[in-house]
């Protein structure tokens, strides 16, 4: 015999064996399910009958399977048969299992299983095929698998216990939208921005109305919501009834509401939306003919170039909230940055009455028939108003100077897009390349070392891709650096302790530039600090691979300030609350003839005490019922301004090296600091190793502290950031994170059952309740978090 024809003989012998294996199991299988079925027969049982035709469509099954590939599998034939055996979902474990009491869309969902920790669980929760962050307790022989349940749509449960997938599983469920939370409902389109839009005659004007739950998934509209949503039309300009018509429709696809409207006559009118009575929008719609909305759109286009002919003629009749004795003559000039108002002497010399920054907050609104008011939304009582037949084109060019800025974007993230995207366009318009630039940087005098290698760079420069290596390291720069560094120069910078930059009262969290820096503190290096914001801004734009943020609270006053525009008096709450409330509310609400005030101010420079004066012979003037409002203005604008303004100036001087002020003005300070800042990132693990625990711990202590970390773990940036401000008082952090807390963040148990967590800000102090349940605390600690001070107590 031939060894090919052994090897042949050997081949059929073992896949007959193999063959013959699987024939002997189909068999048994059958065999046992006819015995089953005799059984069920004869003992008159029902159930046994199911059990006999498992077990033949088991054999059938197995049978084809171990023919079509269990011969091609490595391993003994009864290897295969027991995993097939195995992988059949009656020969799977069983598990009780617990589901939510409903699926609307929550903060976290508890899914509960019957297995105790002895055995070896994993398990795997699938949103829309995402695998999502869950956390597993065993509380009492139960498994308790916390996942978020904040994004409607479809849900995947899988466990598998010691390798083996259990009875059932994957279970597929269902989270829905939740109830319509009227905060969250949105008006898209331009009736959702306050400064209005401009419609020609006969044209119609559309928005859509977004029906949102409280976690933003978009609730499907019905009928019922569009009874629910009421439209208001009001003519400022004396136009009929009959010169509109408003109509609310579903969408096809039911996932908004339309709003339109149609107007037959030239005027300005006001649109409220509102939902359930809750008020959504105010815009102003400008209607115009078609012919003049087309030469405001050709001026429009030469803005930029200062003429004799661009301008609008009206009378002043009220200027900063003063009525004027005698209306004055002016003119109004639209420039691509300012809109200036001007009077002329003797008909050709000029002077500037006032000027406004070209800003979404400056809003042109015409309130009665050649009326137009000019107003900041921060100043109430501050208006500027105009009587002219030409001030309805001037309030529609400036509303179409601020949409073609806007690039007709609303939302945050569409304005940052659009930001990004003429930032670079800007650089790319000045052929400014994006191409590497090494900077050498020594760690220890990181801001020093960043100027003197900087010191020399022209405005191309700045735009170039910096690569950073740290003087002494073998560190290649891949991105990683970049940020590093910048980590580390803004650290600098913004930490008060070197005196660039201070809150304006001890103790605030807002940082403007120090008034009295140190003699080593120039205003060069406030320059610098502004390039390199500028450079946070220009990078960002450049792609998410190379955005750059800087960690850092500054003051809303500050911020307000490099967009462009007025600071009001009112921001003094935000930025010093503690002098607000002591200082400046105590004088708008009581009388000051008792209190012997002068318009001054004491400050300490270099260590001495000054008194500075707020106004001219301000130590002579002393502060009355009838000027005490003058005196708080003045005091404000001296801390929030007048005092800081070089270093502001030098500060905004750097910032415009790389963004121009034009685009600036999209923002308002919020916005400017989260695109400045970025969200805010809280390391969890870095609290657990940072924290004071105030009292005994108990058992009882220990599991409400094991739930705790449990719902913090599932908090989104946004609750994380509110939580640290309930705690702490501010949602930013030191540099150091949590452990540069001072105190640390100290937690106790001391709540009654039921009742909501409280806090202590001036000692960072968290007092929880004794909750029944994981669910139970997790939803007081939602609700006090996000619902302010209201029924519980912040010291």
């Amino acid at each position: 015999m031939t060894l090919r024809e052994f090897l042949g003989l050997f081949i059929a012998f073992i896949w007959m064996s193999t063959v013959a294996v699987g024939i002997v199991t189909f068999f048994l299988l059958y065999s046992f399910s006819v015995l089953l079925d005799a059984m069920a027969s004869y003992f008159n049982i029902p159930a046994l009958n199911f059990f006999s035709f498992s077990a033949a469509v088991s054999a059938l099954y197995i049978l084809i399977r171990y023919l079509t590939t269990g011969r091609r599998d490595q391993g003994h034939g009864l290897q295969f048969i027991n995993r097939e055996l195995r992988s059949l979902n009656v020969f799977k474990k069983k598990v009780k299992v617990s589901w939510p009491d409903d699926w609307v869309a929550s903060n976290t969902k508890v899914v509960r299983f019957g297995l105790d920790q002895s055995v070896n669980v994993r398990v795997e929760v699938r949103c829309l095929g995402e695998l999502l962050t869950s956390s597993v307790l065993f509380e009492q022989s139960e498994l308790q698998v916390i996942f978020p349940a904040k994004k409607a749509g479809e849900y995947t449960v899988s466990v598998w216990v010691e390798g083996r997938e259990v009875r059932s599983s994957p279970w597929t469920r269902y989270v829905l939208s939740g109830a319509p939370d009227r905060a969250l409902c949105r008006v898209a389109g331009p009736w959702g921005a306050e400064r209005g839009t401009v419609v020609p005659v006969g044209a119609e004007s559309q928005s859509n109305l977004e029906i949102r739950d409280s976690f933003g998934n978009v609730v499907n509209c019905s009928r019922t919501d569009c009874d629910d949503v009421e439209i208001e039309i009001k003519s400022t300009t004396g136009a009929p009834e009959s010169s509109y018509e408003k109509s609310i429709c579903i969408t096809s696809r039911a996932s908004s509401i339309t709003l339109s409207a149609k107007f037959q006559s030239v005027g300005a009118y006001i649109i409220l939306v509102n939902y359930r009575g809750f008020k959504l929008a105010r815009t102003q719609i400008l209607v115009l003919e078609s012919t003049t909305i087309s030469e405001v759109e050709v001026t429009l286009k030469d803005i930029a170039n200062y003429s004799w002919n661009n301008y609008y003629t009206a009378n002043l009749i009220k200027l900063s909230g003063e009525e004027l004795s005698k209306p004055k003559s002016v003119y109004i000039y639209l420039k691509a940055k300012q809109l200036i108002v001007k009077e002329y002497y003797f008909k050709f010399i000029p002077r500037r009455i006032v000027s406004f920054k070209i800003n979404p907050k400056v809003i042109l609104r015409i309130t009665e028939q050649n009326v137009m008011r000019i107003c900041q939304t921060d100043f109430e009582g501050s208006d500027t108003v105009v009587r002219g037949d030409s001030v309805l084109s001037l309030a529609a060019a400036h509303c179409l100077m601020i949409s073609k800025r806007l690039g007709g974007t609303e939302s945050f993230s569409e304005k940052r897009e659009h930001f990004y995207k003429a930032l670079s366009g800007h650089h790319e318009a000045k052929s400014h390349k994006h191409v590497k630039i090494t900077l050498v940087i020594q760690r220890p005098s990181v801001f020093d070392s960043t100027f003197r290698a900087t010191r020399y760079f022209l405005e191309s420069d700045w735009a170039r891709l910096f690569y950073i290596s740290f003087d002494g390291e073998p560190g290649q720069d891949q991105g990683g650096l970049r940020r590093e560094w910048m980590e580390l120069v803004g650290r600098y910078i913004f930490d008060p302790r070197n005196e660039m930059f201070v809150p304006i009262e001890d103790g605030g969290h807002g940082l403007q530039p120090n008034p009295f820096p140190p003699s080593h503190i120039k205003l060069k290096h406030y320059r610098l600090a502004g390039k390199l914001v500028g450079k946070c801004l220009y990078e960002s734009s450049c792609g998410k691979t190379y955005r750059l943020h800087l960690n850092a609270q500054l003051a809303k006053s500050f911020l307000t300030q490099i967009i462009g525009i007025d600071v009001p008096h009112t921001m003094l709450a935000a930025d010093a609350p503690n002098l607000y409330e002591s200082k400046v509310k105590y004088i708008m609400e009581n009388s000051v003839d008792d209190l012997d005030l002068s318009f001054t101010q004491e400050e300490v420079k270099a260590g001495n005490r000054i008194t500075v004066e707020l106004c001219p012979g301000g130590s002579n003037k002393v502060v009355t019922e009838s000027n005490k409002m003058d005196y708080i203005f003045l005091l404000a604008k001296y801390l929030m301004v007048t005092r800081v303004q070089k270093q502001v100036e030098a500060f905004i001087e750097g910032v415009h090296t790389l963004v121009p002020s034009e685009l600036l003005t999209l923002w308002d300070e919020g916005e400017l600091e989260l695109l400045i800042c970025g969200i805010r990132q809280y390391n969890l693990q870095e609290l657990k190793a940072k924290h004071e625990i105030v009292g005994f711990c108990t058992i009882r202590f220990r599991k409400v502290l094991k739930w705790f970390w449990e719902a913090l773990s599932h908090f989104s940036n946004e609750d994380m950031a509110r939580f640290v401000q309930f705690v702490t008082g501010s949602s930013l952090l030191p540099p150091g994170g949590w452990s540069e807390l001072s105190p640390l963040l100290q937690i106790s148990l001391g709540g009654d059952k039921g009742s909501l967590p409280t806090s202590h800000t001036c000692f960072n102090l968290l007092v929880l309740p004794e909750a029944e349940s994981y669910e139970e605390l997790e939803r007081v600690l939602l609700l006090a978090i996000r619902e302010g001070s209201e029924g519980f107590l912040i010291v």
